[in-house]
């Protein structure tokens, strides 16, 4: 086999033939067991002087010649780049390329004991590829205010507290901060030290209102974040007007936004809800005292009792009729809550001018008369329906008897008179009904056509005539006897005067120039249009 090899490479030049002899020796070698040697004689160069001990033992970090997977007998011996790795941390965790690449890639071997095998350069390095991002101001600091001489660049802090503990304002409450675990970028910003981004909220103690404002230190003397009282007692003692009166739990009626704005929720809290003038009073003008150990009754009387104008006589239901809005002004409604509803001059009266006494014990009557008896003009001639007539917006006013339901409806002219005009006192029912009783004085015929004026005169006008001579009577007038009046034949009283159609001569003998020859008929012969007329007799 030797020999066909050397005939093969005999044709070529002396670098191929040198090459062709190497591996021939190597597996030679190979099979007799002497790898390490051969490997120790054909090594390219000599290993940087941190491997130098390990020069002679190739196994170390290499496989057999020509295969791949050296990288995982580098990280056996390098365990903490290893565990980079494993974990994404670090350079060789996150940056692209090197957790799944071969080690040798970057790191070139056998360069000679001075070679720099990491090759790293501080001022080309993406610090975004390692587990401390530079933000804020640490963008403009130089690498070796950080990363300390003789210490691996690995081996530089991420602690905040490692490069800033001189600039640490917290003092001895520092070791506190750092027991709790707390990092200075859960308050501090990489932008500017004196910058604070620290969410109060995650302490389990919300800011709000005017705490929001407010600086640290006000509440936090001395630097003194731990073990600060979260009671509002704690820090507004020196605020209680109270004196320790209502307790110690200030946030049942104040709030943040306003110590003097009382957030406590009397209407929900309480079985008392406040309306009206009620919201307007200070606490302290109901509760003199603790208002967790004193009971305030609830009753209207109870605060009240001195403004009762009634003396005791309207109970102790206040609120039935009065309001929160104004004690003054009365809510009861006269007209919903009871069978009497007020009405014109009843509802500008106050309620004593009627409840005399105790207003639940005596009981008022709603009749007219039970009040106004002493107001009756009529001395009861009327009865005691006084409703009938008069009304509550006056008691002499609109008065609303209903005439035309008695013997004597009122029309024409009487609809317009006044009652006093026929009602000359107020005993109406003793007002007679005949004409002759008010108009006697207007009677031009002086009581000879009787007393029954309604025959011949309307209530509308006394001159307007409704008699009909023709119809109602057996003497038709006719001719001049239509234009003469009444009395010229009725000169008698009416009850007389019937005889007058027994013939011309009872009213015209004196004008009968027959002396009677021709008889009581003139009408034989004449008419009534002039006597001087003969009729065609013949």
């Amino acid at each position: 086999m030797w020999w066909w090899c050397i005939s093969i490479k005999s044709t070529a030049n002396q670098t191929a033939w040198s090459v062709g002899l190497a591996i021939i020796i190597f597996l030679a070698f190979s099979i007799t067991g002497q790898a390490d040697i051969i490997e120790t004689l054909i090594m390219p160069g000599k290993v940087v002087a941190a491997h130098k001990k390990y020069e002679s033992e190739c196994a170390r970090c290499h496989k057999k010649l020509g295969t791949k997977g050296d990288s995982k007998l580098c990280l056996s011996c390098h365990k903490h780049v290893a565990t980079d790795v494993r974990n994404r941390r670090g350079f060789h965790g996150k940056a692209p390329g090197v957790r799944t690449g071969e080690c040798r890639t970057c790191h070139t071997e056998h360069i000679g004991r001075q070679g720099d095998i990491v090759k790293f350069a501080p001022q080309s390095f993406n610090h975004q590829n390692a587990d401390f991002h530079l933000t804020g101001a640490h963008q403009q600091v130089s690498c070796n205010a950080c990363h300390k001489a003789k210490l691996k660049y690995r081996d530089a802090s991420t602690q905040c507290l490692q490069c800033h503990r001189k600039k640490n304002p917290h003092g001895d409450n520092l070791k506190k901060i750092e027991k709790k675990s707390q990092s200075c970028v859960a308050c501090h910003t990489t932008a500017n030290w004196q910058e604070i981004r620290f969410k109060h909220k995650t302490t389990g103690y919300k800011l709000t209102g005017r705490h929001k404002n407010i600086i640290c230190q006000a509440c936090h003397k001395n630097d003194r974040f731990h073990d600060t009282v979260k009671t509002c007692y704690g820090c507004h003692q020196i605020n209680d007007v109270h004196k320790g009166g209502q307790g110690k739990k200030c946030q049942d009626c104040h709030n943040p936004s306003a110590w003097k704005k009382i957030a406590f929720n009397h209407d929900k809290k309480t079985k008392f809800p406040l309306r009206g003038k009620h919201r307007q009073e200070s606490c302290q003008s109901c509760h003199k005292g603790d208002p967790k150990k004193e009971k305030l009754k609830t009753t209207c009387v109870s605060c009240h009792r001195q403004d009762d104008v009634h003396t005791t006589r309207f109970g102790s239901k206040c609120d039935k009729c009065h309001s929160e809005k104004r004690w003054d002004k009365n809510r009861f409604s006269h007209s919903k809550d009871t069978k009497f509803p007020l009405k014109g001059r009843h509802a500008d009266q106050k309620c004593l001018a009627c409840h005399k006494g105790n207003i639940y014990k005596d009981k008022l009557k709603t009749q007219c008369y039970a009040c106004h008896q002493f107001d009756d003009a009529h001395d009861g001639k009327q009865g005691r329906e006084c409703n009938q007539c008069h009304s509550e917006t006056g008691w002499s006013q609109n008065v609303v008897f209903e005439h035309d339901a008695t013997p004597f409806p009122l029309m024409g002219l009487h609809a317009v008179t006044p009652c006093e005009g026929c009602h000359l006192n107020t005993k109406y029912q003793s007002t007679k009904r005949e004409c002759l009783a008010c108009h006697k004085s207007k009677d031009i015929h002086k009581g000879t056509m009787g007393k029954k004026c309604q025959l011949c005169h309307t209530p509308n006008a006394w001159g307007i005539w409704v008699f009909n001579h023709d119809t109602q009577t057996d003497f038709k007038l006719s001719g001049k006897h239509r234009k003469i009046s009444c009395d010229k034949c009725h000169y008698k009283p009416l009850g007389t005067m019937k005889s007058i159609i027994d013939g011309c001569s009872s009213c015209h003998s004196g004008d009968d120039v027959h002396h009677g020859q021709f008889g009581a008929n003139c009408q034989r012969c004449h008419t009534t249009e002039n006597f001087q007329d003969l009729k065609d007799f013949h």
